[in-house]
């Protein structure tokens, strides 16, 4: 099942939630939301108020709301995904994920949202 719409779309007010998400189904116990889509009409920055605005609305449905942010170099959008979340974890791949990276991202979340670190590759 594919979804009939994207996120930027869904920011922008061109299609409703129900046309964006993935519902969950046996194989997946939550909807999932897919990323943008190479050359979609996303904003290059996320917008602070627009995203929170999303958040609230989406806690009236669930409980709890996952997001994978964008690579480490994609700092503008990933402030603003910090600046709207209330925890965060950092995943890191050991085989690419640099020490200056590592550092980066703890240095852009700040110590009172990080929760955990996730290393995958090992």
């Amino acid at each position: 099942m594919h979804a009939k719409g994207d996120f930027p779309a869904f920011l922008n007010g061109k299609v409703a939630w129900k046309d964006v998400r993935l519902p969950k189904n046996p194989d997946r116990a939550f909807d999932l939301l897919p990323a943008p889509s190479h050359g979609s009409e996303a904003p290059r920055a996320y917008r602070t108020d627009v995203l929170q605005k999303l958040f609230v609305n989406l806690a009236k449905s669930y409980s709890r709301i996952y997001l994978r942010a964008h690579d480490v170099r994609q700092v503008i959008d990933n402030a603003t995904l910090a600046q709207s979340a209330t925890d965060c974890f950092v995943v890191v791949d050991a085989r690419t994920t640099t020490y200056k990276q590592i550092e980066r991202s703890l240095a852009l979340l700040g110590p009172d949202k990080v929760r955990g670190l996730i290393l995958l590759g090992t």
